[in-house]
């Protein structure tokens, strides 16, 4: 037994022998049905498991945003690419965080 000090009631407990029983059964992990060929899209194009596919959009974003990111830094001098490529680190950091939302679209998290 003990005593809550913030509310000033006694708390009583007791300890039992023996392993816990779990509140709730465990549930079996599905099975993911194997690769079926039929399990096509529009226009022929492969679905994922989950019946959708990405865009290619959403693809085409994400390469953007890598080659972006692999831009030169603003204010660098040893660059030989023209100042207009260049970014600022505030530029990178949004086009990171685009990049995250992304890649989370295409992982359908």
């Amino acid at each position: 037994s003990g005593i809550n000090a913030e509310y000033g009631k006694q708390v009583l407990s007791q300890v039992y022998p023996g392993r816990p029983q779990p509140a709730t059964p465990e549930i079996p992990m599905q099975q993911i049905p194997p690769h079926n060929p039929e399990l096509r899209g529009p226009g022929g194009t492969e679905q994922t498991e989950g019946g959708h596919r990405v865009d290619p959009l959403v693809l085409l974003v994400a390469l953007l945003c890598g080659i972006a990111l692999l831009l030169p830094t603003w204010q660098v001098d040893t660059s030989t690419l023209p100042p207009y490529l260049h970014l600022t680190i505030h530029q990178k950091l949004v086009v990171a965080y685009v990049l995250g939302l992304v890649t989370m679209v295409i992982l359908h998290f």
